[in-house]
């Protein structure tokens, strides 16, 4: 009996799915192979993926090119931290968040990618 109320249940969830579509979330990189990256808007992990590019980018600018070291890969560890912890303020778009596009393009703004 209970099996059969929580399939009927979900039936019922899937019928009453809708697909939402959102525009992808786009970052102009300037190294090539990669002049253009795409990926998945909020609430996936796209904005952090390209705050990352841009910060990685700008550690490029700013030391060069430099060697696989503990220094680089200390570097690298604390970008995604920060990146993640402000993807994690982004929310749901869909979910009533209003600033979630205000804050994306904040972290894809390549002035930024200093203070990661």
């Amino acid at each position: 009996m209970q099996t059969h109320s929580v399939q009927n249940a979900l039936l019922s969830q899937l019928n009453n799915f809708t697909l939402l579509q959102h525009q992808p979330t786009i970052l102009l990189h300037s190294p090539n192979p990669l002049p253009q990256v795409i990926s998945a808007p909020s609430p996936s992990s796209g904005p952090q993926l390209l705050s990352f590019l841009n910060a990685m980018e700008e550690f490029k600018r700013r030391h060069g090119v430099t060697p696989v070291n503990a220094a680089y890969l200390t570097n690298v560890t604390q970008v995604l931290e920060r990146t993640g912890a402000l993807f994690l303020g982004l929310g749901d778009p869909d979910g009533g968040e209003e600033k979630v596009t205000e804050r994306t393009e904040w972290m894809l703004d390549k002035r930024n990618a200093a203070r990661y």
